[in-house]
């Protein structure tokens, strides 16, 4: 009876050991599957998420390009109008010089002739 016993568990472990061998190679195989899988939905969930921010950035980009155009042409026409008052204090300015030196000129006349009538002391 011990060589039935000893045949039976020979029997068991080869069973075991076959099944071992079984469930290795299908877990490493569901394992390999699992990996690929996921591999590939990493991979699409990237390239979904890439192409979706590259989009927000885009339309941000756009937005942002338009509007700083506003705000440029805004900056545009306020430096304009400031072109415009120096170009009109500069004229004011021009006339205001012409003006001070007209009355200077009329003033050095009239005190070349005060200095014509009135003579001058003698030196002793």
């Amino acid at each position: 009876m011990l060589d039935g016993f000893a045949a039976l568990r020979q029997h068991i472990d080869a069973s075991a050991a076959e099944t071992r061998a079984e469930l290795r190679a299908y877990v490493d195989a569901s394992a390999a599957e699992t990996r690929a899988e996921l591999r590939a939905y990493v991979d699409a969930s990237a390239a979904e998420t890439r192409a979706e921010l590259r989009a927000y950035v885009d339309a941000t980009a756009r937005e942002t390009r338009g509007h700083f155009g506003v705000v440029a042409e805004s900056m545009m026409a306020k430096l304009e109008l400031v072109v415009e008052g120096l170009r009109g204090t500069n004229e004011r300015l021009d006339r205001f010089q012409a003006e001070v030196h007209g009355q200077f000129t009329r003033v050095d006349r009239r005190l070349l002739r005060l200095e014509v009538r009135i003579p001058r002391p003698r030196r002793r």
